[in-house]
């Protein structure tokens, strides 16, 4: 797929390569690279911004980052003050980075654990899988997945506990 290419922008070039590296990063956590480069400039922006706005400052369509950010909306990482029913209001940043983190865990990485121990439960029959299963490697890879999961739900307790000492919550 081809880079968009993108306009000038009023940004310099330390804030620029603050937002590429930061929408690398968010990237390899399975979100578009535009969502890290939108939650860049929204986290970091000391007003509250819209989607024409970081448009603008990004050099790419603003269906697009509407788009990105509705997503981002939804899991809590931007936050909408006032009407959310209105077009192109100003969004913030959710500054309780832990209760973003753990909320992607909750509603991402638990639904994709629990539907990976969903596809591993069939496999303990003896019936025809077209492979010949090893059912010790089989039940190792059960384990990890549980562990897994037992990890998110620590992270998640931690997160909790975390928030209740520092009054996030």
């Amino acid at each position: 797929m081809p880079k968009e290419k993108r306009p000038p922008s009023r940004l310099s070039p330390a804030v620029k390569r603050l937002i590429q590296s930061v929408g690398q990063f968010i990237e390899h956590w399975g979100f578009m690279r535009l969502q890290g480069e939108i939650w860049a400039v929204v986290f970091i922006s000391r007003q509250p911004v819209t989607a024409s706005d970081v448009a603008k400052l990004l050099g790419v369509s603003k269906a697009s980052v509407s788009l990105a950010m509705k997503e981002l909306i939804e899991y809590g990482v931007l936050l909408q003050p006032g009407d959310s029913n209105r077009r192109n209001l100003p969004l913030v940043a959710n500054e309780n980075l832990s209760q973003v983190i753990v909320g992607v865990i909750q509603s991402r990485e638990k639904l994709l654990i629990a539907q990976t121990a969903a596809s591993l439960a069939p496999l303990s029959s003896k019936q025809n899988h077209g492979l010949e299963l090893d059912q010790a490697r089989v039940a190792k890879m059960r384990d990890l997945v549980s562990k897994a999961d037992g990890l998110l739900d620590t992270l998640i307790l931690m997160s909790d506990v975390g928030n209740s000492r520092s009054g996030a919550r």
